[in-house]
């Protein structure tokens, strides 16, 4: 059998030493992919979860423990025993654990695609955003209530008070405060479709958004978003760790010195093509587009100082397709 195309779609830190990944098998033009959710925990070998035959890459866990995979038209796979699904699951979307013991279960919660899901710091909450703009939010393992942004969300991220910002494929943000929504105010670009690629909150309560089509934007917490000047390079992914601001890009991984309102790139890695890029704790995890023989992301840690980092390599995810 030829051999088919595997890659590590999404990261989801749960402590200092596991993660969650989703590796997605793409199998044939003929079929739905598959897509695997592991778990990887430091000295131990990874471990098989669940299997959805669809592709689910919204990955969140609230509470510690309950993990919701979240994806293809509007289905969860979760082990949350009393999370309460609003629709049956498709027939011809299924799911496998790899031991005869169940604990996960698959429904639908909407119509759409779901492309993000969070888990927030305060409280058994869950928010899944769908590709036509719904968002679904659970309390408790129960349906709350539903809510709308444009469509197309890309990424999203929340602040130390639960506030969740959003940032869409057509370069609109969106905050969600509790039930609410409200779009905020972003200048012209100019461009017909700035792609918002990341977005972070920095330690003094500012909101940084990169794009891929080549811009840094900030919002200070008393006014609207403005363009800071910066190089033009394809931006994936933002983060901050220790009051220092990260970016991935096509071009590689950059920190960010920022001064009288304009950006310069300090380079420090440039050998892998990052592209997802989140931060945890002391960390950085970031997702690659250059191809190897076995899947795998980019663990980079920095170090006391801006220029440098104190560690980064690639954790491997042994997968053979059969």
């Amino acid at each position: 059998m030829q051999e088919q195309p595997l890659f590590i779609a999404t990261i989801e830190p749960v402590s200092a030493d596991t993660q969650l990944v989703t590796l997605v098998n793409s199998t044939d033009e003929t079929a739905l992919p598959h897509t695997h959710l592991y778990t990887l925990q430091e000295g131990k070998a990874p471990l098989l979860l669940v299997t959805g035959n669809a592709l689910f890459t919204g990955v969140a866990v609230s509470v510690g423990r309950y993990v919701y995979f979240a994806g293809y038209n509007g289905h969860v796979i979760t082990n949350c025993p009393d999370f309460h699904f609003t629709n049956p699951s498709q027939e011809d979307i299924f799911f496998y654990e790899p031991n005869e013991k169940v604990e996960f279960r698959m429904g639908r919660v909407t119509d759409s695609d779901i492309v993000l899901s969070i888990g927030l710091n305060k409280g058994n909450r869950i928010i899944f955003f769908a590709k036509d703009g719904s968002v679904l939010i659970y309390s408790n393992a129960g349906y709350e209530c539903k809510t709308h942004i444009s469509a197309d969300p890309v990424c999203c991220c929340q602040n130390d008070k639960g506030h969740v910002y959003v940032g869409t494929e057509e370069g609109r943000i969106w905050l969600l405060d509790g039930k609410k929504t409200n779009e905020l105010s972003m200048p012209e670009t100019g461009l017909p479709r700035a792609v918002i690629s990341g977005i972070t909150v920095a330690p003094t309560g500012d909101i940084y958004v990169v794009s891929r089509n080549g811009f840094i934007a900030k919002k200070t917490i008393d006014n609207d978003f403005l363009i800071i000047k910066a190089p033009i390079n394809h931006y994936n992914g933002v983060a901050f760790i220790a009051g220092i601001m990260y970016v991935s890009a096509r071009e590689g991984l950059f920190s960010i010195k920022e001064l009288d309102g304009e950006i310069t790139l300090i380079p420090l890695r440039n050998t892998f093509n990052p592209l997802s890029m989140l931060s945890y704790r002391n960390e950085l995890f970031l997702t690659s587009a250059n191809p190897r023989a076995t899947p795998y992301f980019v663990k980079a840690i920095p170090g006391n100082n801006i220029d440098k980092l104190e560690a980064c390599y690639t954790v491997n995810l042994s997968y053979e397709a059969k």
